[in-house]
């Protein structure tokens, strides 16, 4: 959990790109862009002194590159949360990238408040998977059809709440309780469905029919 003034570095080949993005950022008070860098080997080099919370990186920029920037990023002394923001994920890539550690995958051409609702959750430690390639974790997955017969309501409507992307915080307002006791739950939650982490349930709430 990040207290505070988010700080992130971004990795993304097309100067154009860049620019859009360091616009963007710029209009959140609670993000600081660190740094801007065209290639992956530049961002490992100085995160090793500037430790930024969050890397928001295009895995295909030059240099260090791919699932090697995220081990390499992994790696470091103060490891920071990686957020993929990406063209095109192959769907057989979906579960290989989030294996690795990275926190968000979000698609280019996905809505700009995406991007920065995966940078939030990622400094709770929460992950965020783009809607569009839930389809790349279920087919990761067993093919099933009902939720488990022991799962009950409550448990049922905080899937649905996980499965729709919703923070901790954010669910702990919809329901009226804690943040605490929500991050509680749904760690029970993960456990009783067989879950290793959050995005394998909101594939799971996808594929239970809880989420449109």
């Amino acid at each position: 959990m990040i207290d505070g003034v988010v700080r992130i570095s971004v990795v993304e080949g097309d100067p154009f790109a860049r620019r859009a993005i360091s616009a963007f950022f710029a209009n959140f008070a609670n993000i600081h862009l660190d740094a801007m860098y065209s290639s992956g080997s530049e961002a490992i080099a100085d995160a090793v002194d500037a430790t930024p919370h969050v890397i928001v990186t295009d895995l295909d920029s030059p240099g260090v590159g791919g699932l090697d920037f995220v081990h390499a990023a992994g790696g470091l002394t103060k490891p920071p949360r990686i957020v993929c923001f990406m063209s095109i994920v192959p769907s057989n890539m979906v579960r290989t990238i989030l294996d690795a550690g990275v926190r968000g995958l979000v698609l280019k051409d996905d809505h700009p408040d995406l991007l920065l609702h995966a940078v939030r959750l990622a400094c709770t430690d929460d992950i965020l998977v783009s809607p569009r390639l839930i389809g790349g974790l279920l087919g990761s997955l067993p093919l099933r059809g009902l939720p488990p017969t022991d799962l009950s309501d409550r448990e049922l409507d905080l899937a649905r709440l996980v499965g729709l992307g919703l923070s901790n915080s954010a669910i702990s307002d919809r329901l009226h309780l804690s943040p605490t006791t929500v991050k509680t739950y749904v760690s029970r939650l993960l456990r009783r469905s067989g879950c290793r982490d959050r995005a394998m349930m909101v594939a799971r709430a996808h594929q239970w029919g809880l989420v449109d």
